[in-house]
């Protein structure tokens, strides 16, 4: 025989309920006495045909490579929805292990069961013969559940074996929950039919909830109706009125299983099922009249006791779910919270933590032990595969130092995500705080990792916008230089033409004179031939001063493009004046009547660049004219003004020809003009760009659609 761990691993789907507590107390005392250690697994409840996956449930596909002696599974609790099939092929992964089942018959394993004839009979024996009904009904548990079919099976038996009358319509089907049982007492009530004196449910939790029901219509129970159940649960005897049950020998069946267990491991033939007797407890919802006795004063103090301590532990835990949702660092909250845990009831606790890209292996994150975090180093991280723990931790579990307490592996894990595993040694009392640890635990592994990725995003984007911001200025750099380009290749084209007619006329000046040298010396020139060159002389004279003049004027207009001129300077004028001035500077050299229509505050005075604002305006009036009614005679402009403390804000409105889409974004460039054939050189709109945006430190926008006209807004800072 191979050499033993003198561990037992127990397979429970919550810890929540007093049966689940009960089947562990009694392993736990039995394998205690025969030197053993428990470790508990709690995993979920497998889902039934219409449950959603339960994400807990990993953990069992994890367990079968760690090291244990043999296993304890309560597959009636785990598999209840889901049936035997689902937890035959759970079990099955254990079989190279000693395996045995409490709750339900498996083909694959023995398997400890609860009598659930035996109780259910005697309940229904005593209601028709003891309390006088006859008209039963039967609330069922799921339909894959084989404890619930059972007693459904054991109900209908007796009521023939008592010739009491069996009514189909006073057999509902329910699921073992609370809140089912009394959606259906309410629908059986309020359906008008015809009431049975007694309702039969399949578990405790059914007929909590049918009772509630029956009371939410009006009706008293067992006045009314009786309600019996099955469980003997820890709040049936405080219900009112009290339960009549069937008690559900869960203790006396945990220690069968490890006792069952033992015996296999030592090599003993176990037979396929062990029933436990379970035993009906009357009380006073059936209709019984039953005299209460003074509990002995022993037992009430140890029970007081045990109050008072579950009290101060319960008073502990609220104390660490405060600190809890105070931090998003593990360490953080672990090093604060550290005894309040081990006050609480959990005297050790390892987190063990997957990798973000690897399931396969855990590696021990976080230790907690007697109120106290143990620092790890590194090489105490590392888990072998077929533990649970590294081997130093390992020991722990199969050393027993308390008597009260157990040992609970809990999956951590949230929606979809998978984290790891927790370990932890709980006290008795509180075992269902290990439970509610790890689904803490798990919340808080997704925030402290929603805030990691939540940094870690913050940081992409910080980084993606200093790279923006860097292609931007590479960007604006490239845009500048092509800017510069196009600027010197369109004044080069504006220059080159006045200067090219003034050197052709230079030439053919040139080559005249020389040609009137040579005949006035070969003594050949006429009169004729003299004032014919003279008249050519005096064209190509002409040809270059237009010319040169031309060139001179655009040579102007690059200077005037020039931002730091020095008589440049701020005034104070209302805009008013500004407006009509530029208006009346400009009127009479328009090729057309232009209406002029202001909207503005006549006593507005405004402290601004005078010059700037005014060439602006001209520049504008000029483009209207030009561009937004060629070839008319008469054309409207409007000007509103508004401000503000700090803005001036002028909209230039025409009515106009307008530009297209493609023309739009060009407008502010340099030589960009749609009427280049016409004389004009595309400077105008820059000028204005350059005025706003240079001068007077302002921003120009432009609006228009074709055969809509066009608007400008100038926005420029000022001085009230």
């Amino acid at each position: 025989m191979a050499e033993l761990n003198k561990t037992i691993t127990m397979v429970l789907p919550t810890m929540v309920f007093k049966v689940e507590q009960e089947l562990l107390a009694g392993a736990r005392d039995y394998l205690c006495s025969h030197g053993y250690e428990l470790l508990t697994v709690v995993g979920g409840y497998l889902p039934g045909p219409n449950d959603a996956n339960n994400i807990r449930n990993w953990i069992y596909e994890f367990l079968p490579d760690h090291t244990t002696d043999g296993v304890i599974f309560y597959g009636g609790g785990i598999g209840y929805s889901a049936g035997n099939d689902a937890t035959e092929q759970l079990v099955g992964q254990f079989k190279h292990l000693p395996v045995i089942n409490i709750g339900s018959a498996l083909d694959s394993v023995p398997s400890v069961l609860a009598d659930n004839r035996e109780g259910i009979c005697d309940v229904v024996k005593h209601l028709i013969s003891k309390q006088g009904y006859n008209k039963l009904g039967f609330l069922r548990g799921p339909v894959a559940n084989e404890e619930a079919n059972a007693r459904f099976n054991a109900f209908c038996d007796t009521l023939e074996k008592h010739n009491v009358p069996f009514n189909p319509e006073w057999i509902l089907q329910g699921d073992f929950v609370r809140s089912t049982g009394r959606t259906i007492a309410k629908g059986l009530v309020e359906s008008g039919k015809p009431l049975p004196e007694v309702m039969v449910c399949a578990n405790d939790l059914s007929a909590h909830g049918f009772i509630e029901g029956l009371t939410d219509c009006g009706l008293a129970v067992p006045t009314d109706m009786a309600v019996t159940g099955f469980d003997n649960f820890e709040y049936a005897e405080a219900m009112e009125p009290a339960l009549t049950t069937v008690s559900y020998p869960a203790y006396a069946m945990g220690q069968a299983a490890a006792k069952g267990l033992l015996a296999k491991i030592s090599g003993k033939q176990l037979d396929d099922t062990k029933d436990i007797p379970s035993k009906a407890i009357v009380r006073e919802s059936c209709g019984a009249k039953i005299a209460h006795h003074k509990v002995k004063e022993s037992i009430y103090l140890k029970q007081r006791r045990a109050q008072i301590l579950v009290r101060d532990m319960h008073a502990q835990r609220l104390t660490f779910d405060q600190q809890l949702y105070q931090h998003t660092n593990l360490k953080l909250l672990f090093d604060q919270a550290a005894q309040n845990l081990d006050s609480a009831g959990i005297h050790q606790l390892y987190l063990c933590l997957f990798d973000d890209d690897d399931s396969s292996e855990a590696k021990l994150q976080h230790q907690v032990v007697d109120g106290e975090v143990i620092p790890l180093a590194e090489h105490q991280k590392s888990i072998v595969t077929d533990q649970l723990l590294p081997e130093h931790i390992g020991q722990r579990w199969r050393t027993p130092s308390r008597n009260d307490t157990i040992w609970l592996v809990h999956p951590l894990a949230f929606e979809h995500m998978v984290f790891g595993y927790l370990v932890a040694e709980v006290n008795v009392l509180v075992c269902e705080f290990g439970e509610a640890l790890g689904i803490q635990l798990s919340q808080a592994i997704n925030r402290q990792k929603m805030l990691f990725e939540s940094i870690e995003r913050q940081h992409e984007l910080e980084c993606s916008l200093e790279a923006l911001k860097n292609a931007h200025l590479k960007l604006d750099k490239a845009e500048k230089v092509a800017s510069l380009g196009r600027l010197v290749a369109g004044i080069g084209h504006e220059l080159n033409t006045p200067l090219g007619a003034g050197i052709t006329m230079a030439s053919m000046l040139v080559e005249e004179t020389q040609s009137l040298t040579n005949q006035l010396l070969q003594a050949q020139l006429s009169k004729k031939r003299l004032n014919q060159s003279l008249t050519r002389a005096h064209d190509a004279a002409e040809s270059i001063l237009r010319s040169l003049e031309r060139a001179s004027s655009l040579v102007d207009i690059f200077k005037s493009n020039s931002f730091e001129k020095e008589d440049s300077r701020w005034q104070s004028l209302t805009i008013w004046e500004v407006i009509q001035s530029s208006y009346f500077r400009i009127k009479d050299d328009l090729e057309l009547e232009l209406e002029l229509d202001v909207q503005c505050d006549k006593a507005l005075i405004l402290e601004c660049d005078v010059d700037a604002l005014s060439s602006a305006l001209i520049h504008l009036l000029y483009n209207s004219a030009h561009h937004a009614y060629p070839g008319h005679k008469h054309g409207k402009v409007n000007i509103s003004v508004s401000h503000t403390d700090k803005n001036l804000v002028i909209k230039y409105q025409d009515f106009g020809l307008g530009m297209d889409k493609a023309a739009l974004p060009r407008v502010f460039e340099p030589f960009y003009t749609t009427q280049r054939s016409t004389g004009h050189t595309g400077l105008g709109l820059y000028l204005v760009y350059n005025l706003v945006s240079l001068r007077l430190h302002g921003v120009i926008t432009v609006s228009s659609r074709k055969q809509g006209g066009t608007q400008f807004t100038i926005e420029v800072p000022t001085r009230k």
